[in-house]
């Protein structure tokens, strides 16, 4: 009896993270049934082989995760099985650099081995930049960002879990920007995901699919050289894993005569070789670019964007439904009205199809005044409510040189500052500002605000070595998954 073993990874130049599904064939080349433990996860079947090139070390890795009771099949002779596996499902590799990789099948109780040829696999730096994320209290969220260790730089989508035993997961490289780009995901979770960016006056996007490769980005022109991509894109929602969701964007631009301001939307298509995308219906406004923009997806189909203007020490909430024509109405005034300068802002579609967002605004009407957090909420029938949160005590002298707000859907805001001394400090909603764990206090790398269980607040944080960290606020990790 005698077992030969195939494998077959079908992307071999990866960014570190990256999960390509492999092949694994096993195939009974001898003239009598043969039974082997059945490769999947936790039967310890296959044994992986894994050689650093460059150094020549080599390591054996076993299934990580062993089953009570192991499961057996009967190979007949002359036909194969195959089985798909994910390339990180056993295996971590430690540091960029050049690998093989090879199957190792034991059978007959552990007397006799097989082995595959081995697979050469290039494993690349992931070092991000320009991190950005769609929405922050679920489960499962796709961070996107750009990878500035490529060139040119490449377009990525990481998957953070926050659950129990969660933090970063499967990495996906989507094509290529400039070290400029900011790419955005969509909304809602689906089989695929939309993520575009701007560049130079055009609009790029791409579509990853679950189990596919990217497609290839598309482009669109614009009107205007001064855009803003307005997070986050649109997906059409739909059950079936073989269906490529439609998409929309929505951007902000400005008339380079008039200084005046467009939301244009873009409608997106894809199928597997290639995203295209068109003009659609666009709405001209009053006035100049908004200091905060962001779009809201409500189940009974009413898309909105929200933005802020700020002006003169003078700060106004509107709201603007998606533009279904030339002929729509431009905005009416202000929802709600402060009195300052604004800060930062941020908001989330909660149960109910309300609108819970905060800001961040520096009053200016006193010297000694410090940083206010107020909370605003619109209703599905659009009326808008807003009360002052807390007070933050941060020094009037002191300039806010980066700042984020992120809202839970219940409504309590967190926000990150940074001052002129490149400290980030945390206010988590429930507690008074504090400066972030000393390991991350004063990183020059991205850092962000999720909500671990839709209520704690925890970091996501760009990490020296590459790629993404989740830390709770003391510098721990997500707690155990204890299943």
């Amino acid at each position: 009896m005698a077992l030969t073993v195939g494998f077959s990874i079908p992307k071999t130049n990866l960014i570190m993270g990256e999960n390509p599904l492999c092949t694994l064939t096993l195939q009974n080349t001898g003239d009598k049934p043969l039974e082997i433990i059945d490769p999947q996860s936790g039967s310890g079947m296959p044994v992986f082989r894994v050689m650093n090139i460059q150094t020549g070390a080599e390591i054996l890795i076993r299934d990580r995760w062993p089953q009570a009771k192991i499961f057996t099949l009967v190979l007949q002779p002359g036909r194969p099985i195959e089985r798909s596996i994910p390339l990180l499902r056993d295996i971590k590799f430690p540091l960029p650099g050049d690998y093989a990789v090879s199957a190792l099948y034991e059978y007959n109780g552990g007397r006799d081995r097989a082995e595959s040829n081995p697979v050469k696999v290039k494993i690349r730096a992931l070092a991000v930049q320009n991190l950005s994320l769609v929405y922050h209290d679920a489960p499962d969220l796709n961070a996107t960002c750009i990878n500035t260790a490529a060139d040119p730089p490449d377009v990525v989508m990481i998957q953070l879990q926050l659950v129990a035993g969660g933090g970063p997961g499967d990495v996906r490289s989507a094509g290529k920007a400039t070290l400029l780009d900011t790419p955005v995901g969509s909304w809602p979770p689906t089989w695929g995901q939309w993520i575009a960016w701007v560049n130079e006056g055009t609009l790029n996007y791409t579509y990853l699919h679950i189990g596919r490769e990217s497609t290839d980005p598309g482009r669109t022109a614009l009107r205007s050289p001064q855009v803003r991509l307005i997070p986050p894109v649109h997906s059409t929602s739909d059950a079936n894993p073989d269906v490529f969701n439609e998409g929309m964007a929505a951007l902000w631009l400005q008339d380079p005569r008039t200084g005046g301001s467009t939301v244009q939307l873009v409608e997106l298509r894809a199928n597997a070789r290639k995203a295209s995308g068109k003009l659609g219906a666009s709405l001209s406004l009053a006035g100049g670019a908004p200091g905060w923009m962001m779009n809201h997806f409500r189940t009974d189909g009413r898309n909105l964007v929200t933005f802020i203007r700020g002006q003169n020490g003078h700060i106004g909430l509107y709201t603007l439904p998606w533009p279904r024509s030339e002929a729509a109405a431009p905005p009416a005034g202000p929802l709600v009205k402060w009195q300052g300068e604004l800060v930062a802002a941020g908001a989330t579609c909660a149960e109910g199809n309300v609108i819970r967002g905060a800001l961040v605004v520096r009053p200016g009407t006193c010297p000694h005044e410090n940083l206010t957090v107020h909370d605003w909420m619109i209703d599905p029938a659009g009326a808008a409510t807003s009360a002052p949160r807390v007070s933050l005590n941060w020094s009037v002298a002191d300039p806010v040189l980066s700042a984020k707000v992120r809202v839970r859907k219940s409504g309590e805001p967190a926000v990150l500052l940074r001052g002129r001394d490149a400290t980030w400090y945390l206010y988590d909603g429930l507690s008074e500002l504090k400066p972030v764990f000393s390991e991350y206090a004063r990183t020059p790398l991205p850092i962000d605000v999720v909500f671990f269980g839709g209520r704690e607040a925890v970091l996501v944080l760009g990490r020296k070595e590459g790629g993404l960290a989740v830390k709770r606020t003391d510098g721990s990790d997500l707690p155990p998954d204890i299943d």
